[in-house]
């Protein structure tokens, strides 16, 4: 996901130096700031003129073991947390923080992995779907889904 912050860069150097050979933003409208703005033009740039010197392939440079587990991925983790915590508050702007039960995979299809996790205050109960495109963990999404009966 496209950060109006530098994290966004230091992700897609991760990508890049372990053998992505591509990079899709799905929010690049987010990205608000001038500087932000023009240091991913230049980044990107960059990111295909080095493809195009080496016949349209870019070396993987990182030798580290890539992390998949997104429940060991710290900052995805607070992200998804977040976005459940503005869930529950559009509807109730006077709720107190979540507190998560345990997630429960629920389904498992093509590049995706689903779960089912409840926010123990609110009742509340949400879809949490990670996306694993060419095996690397690529992307998240949180939902609400419907109450358990």
């Amino acid at each position: 996901m496209a950060k109006n912050n530098e994290e966004m860069f230091i992700d897609m150097d991760h990508a890049l130096s372990n053998g992505a050979q591509g990079i899709s933003i799905f929010t690049i409208h987010s990205l608000k700031d001038p500087q932000i703005r023009e240091k991913f033009r230049t980044y990107t740039a960059a990111a295909k003129a080095r493809k195009a010197q080496n016949n349209g392939m870019l070396t993987r440079t990182a030798h580290t073991k890539i992390e998949n587990d997104p429940f060991k991925k710290e900052g995805i983790m607070k992200l998804i947390t977040q976005k459940i915590q503005f869930l529950v508050q559009a509807e109730n702007p006077a709720a107190s923080p979540i507190e998560l039960s345990k997630y429960k995979k629920i389904d498992s299809y093509d590049v995706t992995r689903k779960y089912l996790v409840t926010d123990k205050l609110s009742k509340k109960n949400f879809y949490v779907t990670f996306f694993f495109y060419g095996g690397i963990l690529s992307g998240w999404n949180v939902d609400p889904a419907p109450p358990t009966v």
